[in-house]
């Protein structure tokens, strides 16, 4: 009886070591800082997408000292895409990525002259999702009203 026990202890621990070095990440990160070309400065709200064709694998955005960090990315070559409203983009096109490695790119971004001095708000979430609760009731008096 107690080798039956040790046996099945032995067996439970060996499906957890495997069931752990499984799910240990055969993924990628990838994180960074991203800066004005010009002044240095750290950038807030940059939009990284990680993009494959038409989609969107991965996104986030730059923290207040212009860090991001993208995890859990698959094992291939990506589009990498950096956007912030007042800059020119960058775009890096076939990054490879490999399982279990973390990529560093810290980014330099060139602002757009055009729009030099002009700091646009940025919409808050909460606004577009009260916009969004918004359109079925429009939508309900537009019906409402052409009924009648």
């Amino acid at each position: 009886m107690k080798m039956l026990n040790v046996w099945f202890g032995s067996l439970a621990l060996l499906c957890l070591f495997f069931t752990t070095a499984n799910a240990q990440d055969s993924t990628a990160t990838l994180s960074g800082v991203i800066v004005d070309t010009a002044t240095g400065e750290k950038l807030e709200g940059v939009s990284i997408l990680i993009r494959h064709g038409r989609d969107t694998l991965g996104f986030t955005e730059t923290n207040s000292e212009g860090k991001y960090l993208i995890s859990s990315i698959k094992k291939g070559s990506y589009r990498l895409e950096y956007k912030l409203y007042t800059y020119y983009g960058v775009v890096m096109r076939e990054v490879p990525f490999e399982a279990n490695k973390h990529l560093q790119l810290d980014i330099k971004m060139k602002e757009d002259k055009l729009f030099a001095g002009l700091h646009m708000a940025k919409p808050k979430r909460e606004s577009i999702r009260d916009f969004l609760i918004l359109i079925p009731l429009l939508s309900l008096f537009v019906l409402g009203v052409t009924a009648l």
